[in-house]
């Protein structure tokens, strides 16, 4: 007799009022209508953010040097590779690297630029456990 309560209870009550109800919650539900879930899933498509354009085979490659190593075009301003250790978030480091190179390139500072602060601002990664 139970489960079935449970189970009329849930048809009667929306998600939004199930979760609310809860007085442990620390957050508040909202069942948002149907147009604005639509447009949030019609801007989260990524062909949305693709425009076409024409493109052309590269026809010189004369130009091309047979190697390059930034390290000895701008001395001094390459930071060296940070071990990551255990930390699965090769993303942040590879940004922090780049943001960072970059900015000794442009002698705006040295560029030391913390790859903990992108993990600890990423809410969906998982910091060093792994993450996109």
């Amino acid at each position: 007799m139970f489960v079935l309560i449970l189970i009329t209870n849930g048809l009667t009550q929306s998600i939004p009022e199930i979760i609310n109800s809860n007085p442990n919650s620390t957050w508040v539900a909202v069942d948002y209508p149907p147009s604005i879930m639509n447009k949030m899933k019609h801007n989260s498509q990524i062909s949305n953010h693709i425009t076409s354009h024409e493109t052309e085979p590269y026809k010189d490659n004369s130009n091309v040097p047979s190697e390059f190593d930034a390290r000895k075009q701008w001395p001094g301003l390459i930071l060296g590779v940070r071990d990551q250790g255990d930390c699965g978030a090769c993303w942040a480091f590879s940004i922090a690297e780049n943001i960072g190179n970059r900015l000794g390139i442009l002698k705006c500072s040295r560029g030391f630029m913390s790859p903990q602060d992108l993990i600890s601002c990423n809410d969906f990664g998982s910091g060093c456990k792994g993450g996109y």
